[in-house]
């Protein structure tokens, strides 16, 4: 457990660090499959490990290239897919994070069980995967909106100048809007971590009866679970580009009702109950993995889009994900389950409040709309 929750922190920071090098230097093509490829190598290591070290520092190497890899797709998707799309393709790419709970699952209990050589054939098969993912997308083609950038750089046509790096999403009107994505995105991670770490251990230790299921119906019913988050991902986009971002977000207070009966409803009422409670637990907790990795990239123009979204994938999934999975361990020690649950259900209405009323609309906006926005408001304010 140690390990895993070091490698979900220092995957955050791996967004940050890549971030900068991306708007600056690298470009999108080349990060991508950089941090792809540092994701394929230190993960096969990690199922090569001869001891703990080894294997710690393995996950730290995945770790740091996963979050610059997660996010430098995103960054991708946002400057490849056309105004109308951009957000359910993002969303639905996160889509793998409930195919990769099947997998495992499927894996767990076959070739990759517990055993002395197991767990290392997890390992050893995602890094193929990745490798498979790398030989599909080293056909991906520069972005052509990161090439203008640096097409202005290198001429300074105009005396133009491009301001890039972290200290830009805290100027003009970057202020703000990165302050309020913080503030909703951090109590929705914080919420969230509750769910990835400890859902499972409520039904694990039978749930309120403390009744638990036999092996086979808990692994049947949870599929319900993974179900719920596959169809978050492929409709919270579809939804931002469709009815907006602000109406979008709302359907993350579905988590209310979901968690509640969650929460009291006894298991071994019926197979078919849990599995219903679990995907709606599932879909609603998700639909914020579906909204974050869209709106994180286009809220910032593509002089410093990865930094931007690097920064706040770091300080809000990376911290507050992070001391959230830390304090519910110890609660549930301490078998304080209702304050896990209370804390969710806070964090997922505080986002929600805040998404709601304060969230840039992405719906028909142009890729660089926030540049324009900027533009507007200077000239009004010459103008005045």
């Amino acid at each position: 457990m140690f390990c895993l929750k070091t490698y979900i922190l220092i995957c955050k920071i791996g967004g940050f660090i890549f971030g900068k090098i991306d708007d600056t230097t690298w470009g999108r093509k080349l990060t991508f499959l950089t941090t792809l490829v540092g994701v394929m190598i230190f993960t096969a290591m990690s199922g090569l490990a001869i001891n703990y070290p080894m294997f710690l520092i393995s996950r730290l190497g995945a770790g740091i290239f996963s979050g610059g890899e997660m996010t430098a797709g995103w960054v991708i998707l946002a400057e490849q897919v056309r105004t109308g799309k951009r957000s359910w393709y993002i969303s639905f790419s996160q889509g793998g994070v409930a195919v990769g709970y099947f997998l495992a699952d499927t894996f767990a209990g076959t070739f990759a069980a517990a055993s002395a050589l197991g767990w290392r054939a997890g390992f050893l098969a995602n890094a193929a995967f990745g490798f498979a993912a790398y030989l599909i997308r080293i056909a991906i083609k520069e972005s052509p909106s990161w090439e203008k950038i640096m097409s202005v750089k290198k001429t300074k046509g105009e005396g133009a100048t491009i301001k890039q790096g972290v200290r830009e999403i805290f100027s003009g009107q970057y202020r703000n809007i990165t302050l309020l994505a913080f503030i909703g995105l951090a109590a929705a991670f914080f919420g969230t971590a509750f769910h990835d770490y400890y859902y499972e251990d409520w039904y694990l230790i039978g749930g309120i009866t403390r009744s638990p299921l036999p092996a086979f119906t808990f692994t049947i019913v949870f599929y319900g679970f993974v179900l719920g988050h596959f169809v978050a991902n492929a409709t919270e986009g579809w939804f931002m580009d469709h009815i907006g971002t602000r109406k979008a977000s709302m359907i993350t207070l579905a988590t209310v009702p979901a968690l509640i009966a969650f929460w009291f409803v006894p298991i071994k009422i019926s197979p078919v109950i849990d599995f219903i409670i679990l995907f709606f637990v599932g879909y609603s907790v998700q639909t914020i993995w579906g909204f974050a990795p869209a709106y994180m990239p286009q809220i910032y123009p593509t002089r410093i889009r990865h930094s931007g979204e690097g920064f706040l994938w770091a300080l809000t999934y990376g911290l507050f994900y992070s001391i959230a999975a830390y304090i519910g361990g110890i609660w549930i020690a301490l078998n304080e389950w209702n304050l896990v649950f209370i804390s969710s259900i806070i964090c997922f209405i505080i986002y929600v409040v805040t998404m709601s009323t304060t969230a840039l609309e992405l719906k028909d906006k142009p890729l660089d709309f926030t540049e324009q926005l900027a533009s507007t408001e200077s000239k009004r304010k010459n103008v005045s």
